[in-house]
């Protein structure tokens, strides 16, 4: 469907421009299709998706260089923006050339003037249904052009309320809830006790769900036996909170992740919440609460686990100056592993209640990064991202032997993955 959303885009930008026949006036247009067709492009090759609230958020030019090869990914960038309008222009300008040349020719006939008003007519009728149907493709669908840049508009609209304004605004969201008598917890009210059990989520960085899949197979035999072992549920991304920060500030309020402004900068210098959140919960249980991964400041993620209360978050190289360093920077998933393993061991020794998020990093876009220590061991595949996907496996059932061995979850704990 996205693909044959750009298809009608093309189509409809090249029509538009053909109804001017000023040629000044067509550069300008084709310059400005151009660079908009080129930026859907791009927002699909980076998010998947068709420009949205998240593209609209995140994209800079370190999303291109991030997506592979900076110089790379700017030459193309650059190349794709320079003919693609020169593309629309003449095809706008041959498509409006040869119904000249048609008319004439159909002028030459006996019944030249009914055969040129029958021509036009069907013409211009021929235009217009085309230019229909492609807004349509372009309006109508839920994944359309149109509803994507509704999010940012939508988003855009929003006012941002004071401080002093939030025991109003929940009493107006309490109003005007379906669920009767509805009463938003406080802080203040809340009331929670430890239940029993530690707990442990590994945030998979891009593991798609095809890597579980029957036709990968043998990419993630060990995740694809707790798929059919354990409880799977095919989870859909929070609207508007489908990138790491915004995710995260899901799990941890239960709300959308719906602010404007730009990058993660709302999230920037926050350091505390009004809203009742899932680190407020842990530490009333007086759970030690710990965050692993390779590094921290992305995307607003340390900003985000301090406002919501979590008290150890570790990355980098753990205080370890001699642990080794991916050229991206920060620990291998195995080094990330092999901490938590070290703090589930101290927290057991010390009968204290626990919450370990582990969030990986090696499988990032586009073709993930090898660690040498454990491809070793897994050996390769027939490309990069299938060997760093098999090896990330690996990694996640070394870790579920690790909690057997020390009785994680028979006695005390519970495993969540995302």
């Amino acid at each position: 469907m996205q693909i044959l959303g750009l298809i009608f885009l093309f189509i409809f930008s090249a029509i538009i421009i053909s109804l001017f026949k000023n040629r000044a006036v067509r550069i300008i247009l084709a310059i400005l299709f151009g660079i908009f067709f080129v930026m859907q492009i791009m927002s699909l090759y980076l998010g998947g998706s068709f420009i949205d609230y998240r593209f609209y958020l995140h994209f800079n030019l370190n999303s291109l260089e991030m997506a592979g090869g900076y110089h790379k990914q700017i030459f193309w960038t650059i190349l794709t923006l320079i003919v693609t309008p020169i593309t629309m222009y003449f095809f706008a300008f041959f498509t409006q050339r040869a119904q000249s040349v048609i008319a004439q020719r159909t002028q030459r006939n006996k019944n030249s003037a009914l055969s040129a008003k029958i021509f036009a007519f069907f013409a211009r009728t021929f235009k217009f249904g085309i230019l229909i149907i492609s807004l349509i493709i372009i309006i109508l669908p839920q994944e359309s052009i149109y509803h994507k840049l509704k999010e940012i508009v939508d988003v855009a609209g929003y006012s941002t309320h004071k401080n002093s304004d939030f025991e109003q605004i929940l009493k107006n969201l309490e109003e005007k809830s379906e669920v009767p008598n509805q009463k938003f917890t406080l802080k203040e009210d809340l009331n929670a006790e430890f239940g029993g059990k530690n707990i442990i989520i590994l945030s998979l960085e891009s593991f798609e769900k095809a890597f579980i899949h029957d036709a990968n197979a043998d990419l993630a035999p060990n995740l694809r036996r707790l798929k059919n072992e354990w409880n799977f549920y095919e989870m859909q991304p929070q609207d508007r909170s489908h990138w790491t920060a915004g995710s995260l500030y899901t799990v941890f309020t239960g709300l959308p992740c719906i602010f404007a402004g730009h990058s993660n900068d709302f999230f920037a210098g926050a350091n505390q919440s009004k809203i009742i959140s899932l680190g407020d919960v842990l530490n009333a249980c007086n759970y030690d609460t710990y965050h692993l991964s390779n590094n921290a400041e992305f995307s607003g993620t340390k900003d985000i686990l301090k406002t919501f209360g979590i008290k150890h978050i570790l990355d980098k190289n753990f205080g370890n100056k001699n642990l080794r360093q991916m050229a991206m920077g920060g620990a291998y998933d195995k080094d990330i592993f092999a901490k938590a393993k070290e703090i589930i061991l101290r927290e057991n020794a010390d009968n204290k209640p626990f919450m370990l998020w582990l969030s990986t990093t090696q499988l990032h876009n586009p073709d993930g990064v090898v660690d040498d220590e454990v491809t070793k061991i897994t050996g390769q595949k027939s490309t990069q991202l299938e060997t760093v996907a098999f090896a990330t496996d690996y990694l996640i059932n070394d870790f579920l032997l690790f909690l057997q061995q020390n009785d994680f979850f028979e006695k005390y704990g519970s495993l969540y993955f995302s």
